[in-house]
């Protein structure tokens, strides 16, 4: 192979665009290796390939399984997660419930539909955004309590980091 198509073969190989028949014909070529790291890379990708297990590590590995119990060390990191579990579906019910009685108390209690034809077009504009501020002060008081929720979650966040950093 010649050394202008090996070296664009070295470059497509690189950036992950060969093809398997290119890769092949990349990797038997004894020229390809240009620096040192190269052929360790080289080098320890024919290890890793013909690395394999022994038969008995499937049944190793299952006896293993079967015999470990949940001690108090696996079972310690679980039980703040679901602490936090708890206490984020509560905080979730709750606004959802002062959500739900707040827009109950502001909303006028409506048992009829009135269909409005205006023929003026500034009447009909009127009558169209005092329904839409109507709508829209609901849906600004659920936006605070998504804030609110999305303060939570980003605190939460702060304190597994700090956990994990420190």
């Amino acid at each position: 192979m010649d050394k202008n198509k090996l070296a664009e073969l070295r470059e497509k190989y690189w950036r992950g665009e060969t093809s398997i028949s290119e890769e092949k014909a990349f990797l038997e070529n004894n020229n390809s290796v240009s620096t040192e790291e190269e052929a360790d890379y080289f080098n320890d990708l024919q290890a890793f390939s013909k690395l394999t297990l022994d038969d008995a590590f499937g049944e190793k590995i299952m006896a293993e399984i079967e015999n470990e119990s949940i001690s108090e060390a696996t079972l310690r990191p679980f039980i703040p997660r679901v602490v936090w579990q708890i206490a984020a579906a509560i905080a979730l019910l709750v606004g959802t419930y002062v959500a739900y009685q707040s827009a109950e108390l502001t909303a006028p209690n409506v048992e009829k539909t009135i269909v409005l034809q205006e023929e003026d077009p500034e009447k009909a504009f009127e009558v169209t955004k005092q329904a839409l501020l109507l709508i829209s002060q609901n849906l600004n008081k659920a936006s605070e309590v998504t804030g609110a929720l999305d303060k939570f979650e980003s605190a939460q966040t702060k304190i597994k980091q700090m956990k994990e950093n420190g």
